[in-house]
C-alpha cells in the first residue's frame, strides 16, 4: 500500500480521516486521568515523585527485579511519568493512528489507499478493542497493549513478504540486519503474551521458506536472534517470579479447568462479535468452495494464519493465573486484520461498502458522545485535584475527597481512586499520607 501513488482525491480524504480521528483520540487522551498503576510509575515505587533521569533508570531496575520483565514498556511509562502526561497524550494518539495504518497495511494487497477501507479499520478498532478505556487511553495500559502491538507489527512487516506477494521492505545489508536485531530485542521484551505468538508467525515463515527452498535472509536471522535475546531477558526477570508467587498465592499454576472457563467467559464478553464475523466469512468461503467454486477471494492462507494466531493467543490465557479482558487486545488485533483483509478485497464490494457506510454515523455519534462525556469527567477530576491541593496547603496529610460521579461509557476511565483504601501510590504522588473517598 503506497499512499503517494494514490489519487489526489483519495489522498485528501485519507488525510481528513487521519486528522479527524487524531483530534478525537487526542481530545479523550487529554481528558483521561492518571489511573491505577500510573500512580506507582509516577512515584517510582518510592516515597517521592520521579525527578531525574537517574530516577527513571533506577525505577526500571526495580521493576525488573520486583514486578515483571517488560523493561521496554516499563521504560516508556516511567519516561512519560518523568516528562509529563501532556507529552504522552500526543504520542499515544499518534500510536493509535499508527496501529490503524499498520492494520490497513497488513490487510491490503493494493498499491493505492482506499479511504473507506481505512475508515473501516478505525471503526473496527474503536468498537471492537477489548476494554478500550484501559488499552487505548490509560497510560500504563496503552503502553503495554497499544504501543507493544504497534511495535510488534512494525517488526513483522518484513516477514509479511513471506506470506503475501509484495516488494521487500528492508534490505539485506548491514543496516537492515542491525535494525531487525534491535527491533527483535524490543519485541521479545515487549509482553509475555506476544512472544509465543510472534514465534509462531516466524515458524510459519520458516516453513514457507523451507517448502519453497528459498534462502533465509540475513535480516530474518538477525531479527530472530534479537527476538530470542529479548524474550530471554524478559522471561528470566526475577520480578516475574515475585509477581507470579503473589498472584498464585497458595493455588497451583495448572488449573486448566478454571482457566478454560475464565477465558471462555471473557471471550463471550469481549471478543465474541469478532469471532462471529470471522465465522460468517469462513462460512462464505466454505460454501463457495463446495457448491459454487467461484474465483472469489473470500479468504487466503494469510487470513488462515491470522485465525490460528488469534486462537493461539486466546488459548494462552488458560495458562495465565491473571488474564484480564485487556489481555485479549493482541488477539483482537489479529482478528481485526483478518476482517479488514476481507473488507479490502474486491469481492462483494457493494455489500461491504454499504455495510461500512451504515456504520459511519454510529462511529461519529459514539466518538462525539465519548468526547462530551470525557469532558464532563475531566471537570470532576479538576475539582478533585484542586480539593486535594487545597487541603494539602492547609496542612492536612490525611485527605478526604468526593467520589467521581460515574459516566456510562466503556471508552472512558471513571473513578481513578479505590474505595476503602488509603490509595498509597496516589497519596505519594501528591505528597500526603492518605487519600480516601467519602
Amino acid at each position: 500500500m503506497n499512499f503517494f501513488q494514490s489519487s489526489k482525491k483519495n489522498k485528501i480524504i485519507s488525510l481528513i480521516i487521519f486528522v479527524a480521528i487524531f483530534f478525537a483520540i487526542f481530545f479523550i487522551n487529554n481528558k483521561t486521568p492518571i489511573y491505577s498503576d500510573d500512580w506507582a510509575f509516577y512515584v517510582s515505587y518510592q516515597n517521592q515523585r520521579i525527578q531525574s533521569v537517574n530516577d527513571v533508570f533506577s525505577s526500571i531496575k526495580y521493576f525488573y527485579l520486583h514486578v515483571n520483565g517488560r523493561s521496554v514498556a516499563n521504560l516508556i511509562v516511567v519516561l512519560f511519568a518523568f516528562l509529563g502526561k501532556n507529552i504522552f497524550n500526543f504520542f499515544n494518539t499518534l500510536m493509535f493512528i499508527l496501529l490503524g495504518w499498520e492494520i490497513y497495511f497488513f490487510a491490503s494487497d493494493g498499491k493505492k489507499i482506499k479511504p473507506l477501507g481505512l475508515l473501516a479499520v478505525f471503526i473496527l478498532l474503536w468498537f471492537l478493542s477489548p476494554s478500550p478505556n484501559q488499552t487505548l487511553f490509560w497510560m500504563c495500559g496503552a503502553v503495554v497493549y497499544l504501543w507493544m502491538a504497534v511495535l510488534t507489527l512494525l517488526f513483522l512487516i518484513p516477514f509479511r513478504g513471506f506470506f503475501l506477494k509484495n516488494k521487500k521492505f528492508i534490505k539485506d545489508n548491514q543496516l537492515g540486519v542491525f535494525l531487525m536485531f534491535v527491533l527483535g530485542i524490543l519485541v521479545g521484551n515487549s509482553h509475555e503474551i506476544i512472544v509465543p505468538a510472534v514465534f509462531l508467525v516466524i515458524l510459519f515463515a520458516g516453513y514457507i521458506l523451507f517448502k519453497k527452498r528459498k534462502k533465509i535472509s540475513k535480516w530474518a536471522i538477525s531479527g530472530f536472534i534479537g527476538f530470542m535475546i529479548g524474550a530471554i531477558i524478559q522471561f528470566f526477570a526475577p520480578g516475574n517470579y515475585v509477581k507470579l508467587n503473589h498472584t498464585l498465592g497458595s493455588k497451583g499454576f495448572f488449573q486448566l479447568s478454571s482457566g478454560f472457563h475464565r477465558v471462555l467467559e471473557k471471550i463471550s464478553a469481549y471478543q465474541i462479535v469478532l469471532w462471529e464475523i470471522v465465522g460468517v466469512i469462513v462460512f462464505l468461503y466454505v460454501i463457495n468452495k463446495i457448491y459454487f467454486k467461484f474465483r472469489k477471494k473470500i479468504m487466503d492462507s494469510f487470513m488462515l494464519l491470522l485465525i490460528i494466531v488469534a486462537f493461539f493467543l486466546d488459548v494462552l490465557g488458560i495458562f495465565f493465573p491473571y488474564f484480564p479482558p485487556r489481555a485479549f487486545f493482541f488477539s483482537n488485533v489479529a482478528l481485526i486484520i483478518f476482517i479488514s483483509r476481507f473488507l479490502l478485497n474486491n469481492e462483494f464490494k457493494l455489500v461491504k461498502t454499504l455495510g461500512i457506510i451504515i456504520l459511519i454515523p454510529a462511529f461519529i455519534l459514539s466518538m462525539e458522545t465519548s468526547m462530551n462525556k470525557a469532558n464532563i469527567l475531566y471537570k470532576q477530576y479538576q475539582k478533585r485535584d484542586e480539593s486535594i491541593l487545597k487541603q494539602k496547603f492547609q496542612g492536612k496529610q490525611n485527605i478526604t475527597v468526593k467520589k467521581i460521579k460515574r459516566v456510562k461509557n466503556k471508552i472512558l476511565l471513571n473513578e481513578p481512586l479505590l474505595p476503602h483504601s488509603k490509595n498509597v501510590w496516589a497519596s505519594r504522588f501528591y505528597g500526603v499520607d492518605s487519600i480516601k473517598l467519602n
